[in-house]
């Protein structure tokens, strides 16, 4: 949950930011409230015949702004790893298989 709060408190201040900047300029803002939390497994059930990018996509085009947690070590088919990125990126908080 620290690494939830931590998300959305980031999240937040680019959300504000991006508020405040539309407001001044007169853009209209592209950003939701709230950051969608979602595991590359849960990402692998869903859509089990995408690559890891394509799923990225699916999702992002979904909620706009996600936080894609689980991107390292063993998923839940039995691949390795998420994509190319590097495995010290994921949470590693994630509970495998």
């Amino acid at each position: 949950e620290y690494l939830k709060a931590t998300v959305k408190s980031i999240y937040k201040a680019i959300y504000d930011t991006e508020q405040e900047i539309c407001a001044k300029y007169g853009i209209e803002p592209i950003l939701p409230e709230e950051i969608t939390f979602v595991s590359s497994d849960d990402l692998i059930k869903l859509h089990p015949h995408a690559t890891p990018k394509e799923r990225e996509n699916i999702v992002c085009k979904e909620h706009k702004a996600v936080f894609l947690m689980g991107i390292g070590g063993l998923k839940a088919d039995g691949t390795l790893r998420h994509d190319g990125r590097a495995p010290d990126y994921d949470d590693w908080l994630t509970e495998r298989p």
